[in-house]
C-alpha cells in the first residue's frame, strides 16, 4: 500500500520547528503564551478578586491609573464605576474571553470537521443536504446568528459557546469537505480501499490527517473571530452575565464615561482585547507558513529561489571530481551550444538543515542533438529540468552555477525577463500531459494563448498555426481536435498536444521531463520518433530526462548519468551503454538486463525505429 503523503507526527514536529524559527511566529507564540499565563495565574497575580462584592467599594469608583486608595491599595490601571480594580478585572476577563472563545472554536472545529468528512465520503443526498445547510448558515453574518440565538436562550457563558459553535461550524465543514474531495482522488485512498479497509479507518486514519493542515489554519483564524464575537456580544449586553467581567463587558462599562475624560475604563481592556486578537491572528498566519513546505526556505532566511552561494562555495563545488567521460567526449564550450550548464547547484532548505539535490553538475547540448539525462528516481533529474527554466520555488534554491541560453546566463536575468524566454527560446514538456493541460479550456484556446503571449498575431492566424502544429506531431483531423477538451483525447494524443504547444514558438531548447512514462510502449515509440524528427527539422537542442535506458538507447545522441545529484558518467550514448566505466552506470545496465531477454553485455534494442515519424493517422511510418 502506498505510504501516506502526510505524516501527522513528523509533519507537526517540523511545522513547530519552523514556527519557532520564524520571527513573527515566535513573537506571536510568546505573546499568546504570556497572555494565557496571565489568565491562568489571575488569582495569584490580581490585587483584588473582581467577583467578590465584599472587596468592592463604590467610594473607589472611577479612580485614575496610579491612584492610591485610603486602604493603601494602589490601582495601577485605575478602577471602574463599581470600584473594581481594572488590572484584576482584565486578568480575569482574559480567562473568560479565552475559555469561551477557544472552547466554542474547538467544538465548532470538531462538529464542522465531522460534517465535512461525512459529506465528502458519502456524497449524494447526504453531501447535498450538509453543504446546503452550511451555505444557508454562511449566508448570514455570524454576529446576526449569535444575536438571534442569545436573544432566545438568554445570557450565560455556556449559551455564548453554543452560539459560537452554530455560527462557526460551517467554515470548518466547507474547508474539510474541499480538502477531503481532493484527497479522495489520490492513489493512497484507492490503495486503502483496495485492501478492504473499513470506511471508518480510511476516513480517520488516512483521510483526516491529510485534511488537517489547512483546517488548523482556519481554526486559528476562527479562534480570533470567536474571541472578538464574544467581546462584541458582551459589549451589547447579550454575552456573559454582568457578574463575570469579560473584556467586552469591561469596555462597555466605561463607554459612557469616555466623553467625561475617564478613558482608562475602556482603554486598557480594549488594549488587552486587541493584543489577544493580534497574537492569535499572527500565530495563525505563522502557522499557515509553517505548514506550507514551500515556505521553509523563506522562514529559514534562505531568500528567493535563486540565491547564489559565496565564491568560496562555488569554488569548492567546482573542485570536486568530475564525471567519468566515456569515449573521450570533449567538454563543449558555451559558444558552441544553445544550452550550456556549468557547476549548477541546488539545495532544499529543510527543518534539519540544507539538503543538496543537485551538486555542481555541468553539461552542454549542441543544436540538432538530444542529450539523455538518466538516473534513478530522486537523483536530481527533474530538479535540474526546473532549474533550466528557473521554475524552482522555495524551499529549493539555486546556490551556484550558470545556465547559459544562447551564451547568456539565465540565472542572472531579472525575473521580469523570464516570461519572454519560457516558451519562446526554451520550452518544457512535463511528465503528465493530463495535468499539463487545463481541463476546462479547449485545446484551441490553450494553443492560441501560448502563441499570442509571445507574438503579436491575429487570433485567426494563431488558430491556423495551432492547426499546423497539431498536424506536425501526427494528430489526425487537427481542426476537429482543436475544438476538443483534454479529457476527450487519449493519453498519447494529449502528449502530442503538449509537444505541439512546446514547439509553437520555435524554441531553441526543449526540455522533456519523462514525457513518456505514463504511456504504453507503442505510444512511447511514436512520441520519441516525433521528437527525433522535430529535433532534426528545427535544429533543436533537446534534454530528455528519463530512467528508461531502453528508450534512451535509440533516442539520444549523448548521455549523462546522474546519481545523488551529480553526473557520474557522460559521453556518446553508444559509448556509455556499451562500455560503462562508473559502477553506478554498470548497475543501471545490469538492472535492465536482468529484466530482459537480451544476451550478456547487450542492451535490449530500442522499442522504436530511430528517425521515423508519425503520419497523419497517428501511427508510425
Amino acid at each position: 500500500m502506498a505510504a501516506l503523503p502526510f505524516r501527522p507526527a513528523s509533519a507537526f514536529v517540523d511545522a513547530a520547528s519552523r514556527l519557532l524559527r520564524s520571527r513573527t511566529g515566535s513573537a506571536a507564540i510568546a505573546g499568546l503564551a504570556i497572555l494565557c499565563a496571565l489568565a491562568i495565574l489571575a488569582p495569584l497575580l490580581s490585587p483584588q478578586n473582581p467577583y467578590d462584592l465584599a472587596q468592592l467599594d463604590v467610594v473607589n469608583g472611577r479612580l485614575p491609573p496610579g491612584t492610591q486608595a485610603g486602604s493603601g491599595t494602589i490601582f495601577v490601571l485605575g478602577t471602574d464605576e463599581q470600584g473594581r480594580d481594572l488590572l484584576s478585572a482584565i486578568l480575569y476577563g482574559l480567562r473568560v474571553s479565552l475559555v469561551v472563545g477557544l472552547t466554542g472554536t474547538a467544538i465548532a472545529f470538531a462538529v464542522g470537521t465531522l460534517a465535512g468528512l461525512l459529506a465528502a465520503w458519502t456524497g449524494g443526498a447526504a453531501e447535498a443536504l450538509l453543504m446546503r445547510l452550511a451555505d444557508l448558515q454562511l449566508s448570514f453574518p455570524s454576529i446576526l446568528v449569535a444575536l438571534v440565538l442569545l436573544a432566545v436562550a438568554g445570557q450565560g457563558a455556556d449559551k455564548v459557546i453554543v452560539a459560537l459553535v452554530v455560527a462557526q461550524w460551517a467554515y470548518f465543514a466547507r474547508s474539510v469537505r474541499s480538502a477531503a474531495v481532493v484527497e479522495m482522488s489520490r492513489e493512497y485512498i484507492e490503495a486503502a480501499r483496495g485492501l478492504g479497509l473499513p470506511a471508518r479507518r480510511i476516513v480517520l486514519r488516512h483521510l483526516l490527517p491529510n485534511c488537517l493542515p489547512p483546517v488548523i489554519v482556519v481554526a486559528t483564524v476562527q479562534a480570533a473571530a470567536a474571541i472578538n464575537l464574544e467581546a462584541t456580544l458582551s459589549f451589547l449586553g447579550l454575552g456573559v452575565p454582568i457578574t463575570r467581567p469579560s473584556l467586552g463587558l469591561l469596555i462597555a462599562n466605561g463607554f459612557q464615561y469616555l466623553m467625561a475624560g475617564q478613558y482608562w475604563i475602556s482603554l486598557f481592556p480594549g488594549i488587552a482585547l486587541v493584543a489577544l486578537i493580534v497574537c492569535v491572528n499572527a500565530a495563525g498566519e505563522a502557522l499557515r507558513e509553517a505548514l506550507n513546505p514551500r515556505s521553509q526556505g523563506r522562514e529559514a532566511g534562505a531568500g528567493p529561489a535563486l540565491d547564489r552561494a559565496p565564491p568560496a562555495a562555488a569554488a569548492s563545488a567546482s573542485a570536486r571530481p568530475g564525471p567519468q567521460t566515456a569515449g573521450g567526449a570533449p567538454r563543449l564550450e558555451d559558444s558552441a551550444v544553445p544550452l550550456s550548464v556549468d557547476g549548477l547547484r541546488v539545495v532544499f532548505e529543510t527543518a534539519r538543515g540544507p539538503f543538496t539535490a543537485v551538486d555542481g553538475i555541468s553539461f552542454g547540448v549542441p543544436a540538432g542533438r538530444i542529450l539523455g539525462l538518466v538516473g534513478e528516481s530522486g537523483s536530481g533529474k527533474s530538479v535540474t529540468a526546473l532549474s533550466l527554466l528557473r521554475l524552482l520555488e522555495p524551499p529549493a534554491r539555486i546556490t551556484a552555477g550558470e545556465v547559459k541560453l544562447g551564451g547568456r546566463d539565465v540565472l542572472q536575468r531579472p525575473a521580469a525577463e523570464l516570461p519572454a524566454l519560457r516558451g519562446r527560446r526554451i520550452a518544457m514538456i512535463f511528465q503528465d500531459p493530463t495535468s499539463s493541460l487545463n481541463p476546462v479550456l479547449r485545446i484551441e484556446t490553450q494553443m492560441v494563448e501560448a502563441i499570442r503571449a509571445h507574438r503579436p498575431v491575429s487570433r485567426r492566424a494563431a488558430v491556423e498555426q495551432a492547426r499546423d502544429a497539431l498536424a506536425s506531431v501526427g494528430i489526425a483531423a487537427p481542426a476537429r481536435r482543436l475544438r476538443a477538451y483534454p479529457h476527450e483525447l487519449s493519453g498519447g494524443m494529449r502528449q502530442r498536444v503538449v509537444i505541439a504547444i512546446a514547439m509553437l514558438n520555435s524554441p531553441e531548447v526543449l526540455v522533456a521531463d519523462e514525457p513518456t512514462t505514463a504511456l504504453d510502449v507503442t505510444i512511447q515509440a511514436q512520441i520519441a520518433a516525433i521528437v527525433q524528427e522535430l529535433t532534426r527539422e528545427r535544429n533543436l537542442a533537446v534534454v530528455w530526462i528519463t530512467h528508461d535506458l531502453e528508450l534512451i538507447a535509440g533516442l539520444a545522441d549523448s548521455l549523462c548519468v546522474m546519481q545523488a545529484g551529480r553526473i557520474v558518467e557522460e559521453g556518446p550514448v553508444d559509448a556509455v551503454l556499451d562500455r560503462p566505466r562508473h559502477p553506478y552506470t554498470q548497475a543501471l545496465l545490469k538492472s535492465v538486463l536482468a529484466t530482459s531477454a537480451a544476451g550478456p553485455g547487450d542492451l535490449p534494442p530500442p522499442r522504436f525505429v530511430t528517425g521515423s515519424a508519425a503520419d497523419s493517422s497517428g501511427t508510425l511510418s
